[in-house]
């Protein structure tokens, strides 16, 4: 399985319009997408991370279909979101020690 990680910020006061972004309509993730977890930061910069699991060889369709829902909320101001594949540990050591 490989893993996204989402991590979003915005202004707090644009609080209730993300919240008004994220009860309306908006795009189904596909079934091979599976949200792990989901956390918030209340500080003077509101911030969330986003832990999504998908199948390897689904990894590219599952990033295109993550950024088209978080694309919805990135039509409010201030709002900006990162998107980025995590890899295990074993991956990251094999993959540094081949160079």
């Amino acid at each position: 399985m490989a893993h996204i990680l989402v991590t979003s910020t915005y202004p707090p006061n644009k609080s209730e319009e993300l919240l008004k972004a994220y009860s309306g309509k908006k795009p189904d993730y596909p079934d091979f997408i599976k949200k792990v977890n989901e956390w918030a930061v209340v500080d003077q910069e509101h911030k969330t991370y986003a832990v999504y699991e998908v199948e390897k060889e689904k990894l590219y369709d599952g990033i295109m279909a993550i950024g088209k829902r978080y694309t919805i909320y990135a039509q409010v101001e201030g709002y900006k979101y990162k998107i980025e594949p995590l890899m295990d540990m074993e991956e990251a050591i094999a993959n540094i020690l081949q160079k």
